[in-house]
């Protein structure tokens, strides 16, 4: 979904949406697109606070260039860090693609969209 979301130079809708990934309904794929852009925020606004979680994962880009049984495109390593919010599980989220998943790395990346005073949970 974030992959949709992200990699359309139009924007995306729910209709869209739901018949690219076959969703049931239009309003799961309007709720699930609502919760995607309410926790996109642009730089300079306000760090994450209180409770957040950072981890990193790889994502996969689709190459519309390859032949099927082809090997997929190369992977970005991504640090996210998303606030723990009581009500609805998760809140704001920041993302970066990063170099290496090094302690120095994801400090630099976590001294950049966390505030001092947060907790900061990693599964590791």
């Amino acid at each position: 979904m974030c992959w949709q979301f992200a990699s359309r130079k139009d924007g995306v809708s729910a209709s869209n949406l739901q018949h690219t990934l076959a969703i049931g309904s239009h309003g799961t794929a309007r709720g699930i697109l609502y919760r995607i852009r309410g926790v996109l925020i642009l730089r300079g606004q306000e760090l994450l606070a209180t409770q957040v979680r950072v981890d990193e994962t790889y994502i996969e880009g689709n190459e519309p260039s390859l032949v099927r049984g082809q090997a997929k495109g190369q992977k970005a390593l991504v640090a996210v860090a998303v606030k723990v919010e009581e009500k609805m599980g998760f809140g704001r989220c920041r993302m970066r693609v990063i170099p290496d998943a090094s302690g120095n790395t994801l400090g630099n990346f976590i001294t950049d969209a966390i505030e001092p005073r947060a907790t900061a949970a990693t599964g590791g």
